[in-house]
Order: structure tokens, then sequence, then C-alpha cells
């Protein structure tokens, strides 16, 4: 008996990958804050990191541990960077 197997990637994109997009999106907001005030601009920014970091944990806790990178763990990077990035901005203007 052969049989396959297949994954719905749906659940994820629309349950995880959209929520995490919209944690990343938000970091917009922070150039809606004025330029002189960077303590406001890095709270928004650092929250939003911290809101990330613990939907990462949440989300790899419900989540196979496998040995390489998967499509959700790199759109995780690539929104830590973004986030790291518009906090440089910050910083740097």
């Amino acid at each position: 008996v052969v049989g396959g197997l297949e994954r719905n990637p749906a659940h994820f994109v629309w349950n995880l990958a959209s929520v995490l997009v919209s944690i990343t999106a938000m970091a917009a907001y922070a150039f809606w804050i004025d330029a002189d005030d960077l303590g406001g601009r890095l709270g928004l920014n650092f929250t939003l990191v911290l809101t990330a970091v613990a939907f990462k944990y949440t989300v790899a806790s419900n989540l196979p541990k496998i040995p390489y990178l998967t499509s959700m763990d790199k759109l995780v990077l690539g929104s830590f960077a973004s986030l790291a990035l518009c906090g440089l901005e910050h910083v740097v203007a």
C-alpha cells in the first residue's frame, strides 16, 4: 500500500505569516512619531521586537523541530532584520 501525505500551508500563511507581517508593518507607525522623540520611536520599535520574539517562541513550540530553515523561519529572520534596520534608522537619523 502506497499513500501520500501533503501539508496544506494555508493555515500557516493565514494564521502565522500574516500576523508576523502585520507586526513588522507596524514599524512604519514609528515614522509618524516626531523625529525629535527618539524615545517614543525606539519604544515602539523595541515593543514590536519583543512582540515578534514572543510570537516566534509561540510558533516554534507548535512546529516540528527540523535541522533546516523553513519558509516560516526565513520570514521570521526577515522580520527581525527589518525591525533592527528600523531601529538603527531611528538612532542614525
